[in-house]
C-alpha cells in the first residue's frame, strides 16, 4: 500500500514538474512564433514591392496591387490568450 501512493506521489511530482516547464516555456514560444509570422509579410513586401520600388530610376509610375488585408495574424488571432502571460520588461 505504501509503495502504491509512493508511485502515485512520484508520478504527481513529475506530471507537476512536466507541466511547470511547459507553462514557462509557452510565452516564449509564443513570442518566436509571432516573429516568424511578422517576418513573412516583411519578406513578402521586400521581394515584390521593394524591388519594384528599386527599378524605379526613371520618373515611370510605381503600379502594382498587392492585398489589403492578409492572414499575416494567423498565430496571433488564435492564440492571443498567450499574450497575456508574456510579463512585462524590466525598465
Amino acid at each position: 500500500m505504501l509503495v502504491a501512493i509512493g508511485v502515485s506521489w512520484l508520478q504527481f511530482s513529475r506530471a507537476r514538474a512536466l507541466n511547470e516547464q511547459r507553462r514557462q516555456q509557452e510565452p516564449k514560444a509564443f513570442l518566436q512564433a509571432i516573429h516568424a509570422e511578422l517576418g513573412n509579410p516583411r519578406n513578402e513586401y521586400k521581394v515584390h514591392v521593394g524591388k519594384g520600388l528599386g527599378d524605379r530610376r526613371d520618373l515611370t509610375p510605381f503600379i502594382m496591387i498587392w492585398p489589403a488585408t492578409t492572414d499575416a495574424l494567423t498565430i496571433y488571432n488564435d492564440h492571443s490568450a498567450f499574450a497575456g502571460k508574456i510579463e512585462d520588461a524590466e525598465s
